[in-house]
């Protein structure tokens, strides 16, 4: 079945790929101890793999957490489910997301992206959004 094993194997194949090694992961979100960021790895032609990563650097574990993107229409998106929604305390225990974009424009548009992060902190329910367009040039 899908799930853990095939998130591991899409892993092992990028880092062994010297082309990855080529984008430098993108900060995307850091406030309130929480950071987002997102690395890349291209699998042929247009398609970019993104490696979503949340930590939680505070004392208190935030739960409920979850992460929404929107993109222009002339980019495909599939996203995978992550791998929790709970982030542990002082960065312990990162929960990961893979998102595949092909970019039916690539080398004429950009990858834009709209992102809403959910999640509870102290027991008050936080809604973030943002817009995410510092991905790497040539993606």
């Amino acid at each position: 079945g899908t799930g853990m094993s095939d998130l591991l194997g899409g892993m092992t194949m990028s880092s062994s790929a010297s082309s990855s090694a080529s984008y430098p992961p993108l900060n995307v979100f850091n406030d309130n101890g929480i950071s987002v960021i997102f690395s890349f790895a291209v699998e042929g032609g247009n398609q970019v793999i993104v490696n979503a990563a949340y930590t939680n650097s505070n004392a208190t574990p935030v739960s409920g957490f979850t992460f929404e993107a929107a993109v222009p229409k002339y980019i495909q998106m599939k996203i995978s489910p992550p791998t929790g929604n709970e982030l542990k305390p002082f960065g312990t225990g990162q929960v990961s997301q893979k998102l595949q974009l092909i970019n039916s424009q690539k080398g004429t548009k950009p990858i834009l992206m709209k992102v809403k992060l959910t999640y509870t902190f102290n027991g008050v329910k936080k809604v973030e959004q943002l817009t995410v367009n510092g991905f790497p040039k040539d993606l």
